[in-house]
């Protein structure tokens, strides 16, 4: 078993059970047993006894190669199928631009009566 790396059978060699995570399988001679991969290929140019699978990658099986079992492969679902959050965040999307323009709006009418405020007649200035 192989966590991360890839895993090469190469000719003459024989082994059982390949098993392989985030990475490629290539058997070039023969496994006695099974191959499954997680996150990667399965290249077969050689033969297998039992089954072999793929998921979230494909199996290529070459001319003159042998599998006795079944061949299962399973791509990883499209990133369109995947759930989309909800909501607009400010700074993103397409109204981005109006949500700060109506917040900077906000800003300046707010100086601007504060301004206003402290300048307005009737009202003894503050300012020498």
């Amino acid at each position: 078993m192989v966590i991360t790396g890839r895993v090469i059978v190469a000719s003459e060699e024989k082994v059982g059970d390949v098993v392989i995570i985030n990475d490629d399988a290539r058997v070039n001679s023969s496994v006695d047993g099974s191959v499954f991969a997680l996150n990667g290929d399965v290249i077969i140019r050689g033969s297998v006894r039992n089954d072999v699978t793929a998921m979230n990658g494909r199996v290529v099986v070459g001319g003159g190669a042998r599998v006795g079992g079944d061949v299962t492969s399973r791509a990883a679902q499209p990133s369109s199928r995947l759930p989309r959050r909800v909501g607009n965040p400010v700074g993103r999307g397409r109204d981005s631009g109006r949500q700060r323009h109506r917040i900077d709006r906000r800003h300046r009418v707010r100086a601007r009566h504060a301004e206003r405020a402290r300048i307005s007649p009737g009202r003894p200035s503050t300012a020498t």
